[in-house]
């Protein structure tokens, strides 16, 4: 079968062109694959860096809103200054405590306990200590358990 010349330059022919092939196909993929990778990663930092400064957006918006309530803290009558804040912020209630009674106003018009001390509250402590607005983890609501 191979006893030609013509034969064996076929087969000479047919092996380089099919190894171009494979080479070219294995080029191909590896390039591919590369520039995939590459464009998912870029794909992955854009959608970390939108997520992050809409949090930072959403964050800021929040914390400015709790700062600017020092007017209505030193107020006689806060409440209405509270249930905007609640409204705007979205939050599920907005409350005051003040350091010289145990006493604190809420949006909702929730009416703690008789023992209930919100000087005792690591919010309150922290807030107090930092002497000025702060942000703690999420925790359990006394009233809601939400």
């Amino acid at each position: 079968m191979l006893s030609t010349l013509r034969a064996r330059i076929l087969l000479a022919a047919l092996v380089a062109i099919t190894l171009a092939l494979v080479i070219n196909g294995v080029a191909s993929y590896t390039t591919v694959k590369h520039h995939n990778s590459q464009q998912i990663t870029r794909n992955l930092s854009a959608v970390v860096n939108g997520n992050t400064q809409a949090i930072n957006e959403w964050f800021n918006a929040r914390y400015t809103m709790l700062s600017s309530m020092d007017d209505a803290a030193n107020s006689d009558e806060p409440l209405a200054a509270l249930r905007q804040l609640a409204g705007s912020g979205s939050f599920m209630t907005a409350y005051i405590a003040y350091p010289s009674t145990p006493d604190a106003i809420f949006s909702d018009g929730w009416q703690p306990p008789s023992d209930y001390d919100p000087r005792q509250r690591p919010w309150y402590q922290g807030a107090a200590e930092a002497q000025e607005t702060i942000i703690t983890a999420p925790y359990t609501d006394a009233q809601t358990g939400a």
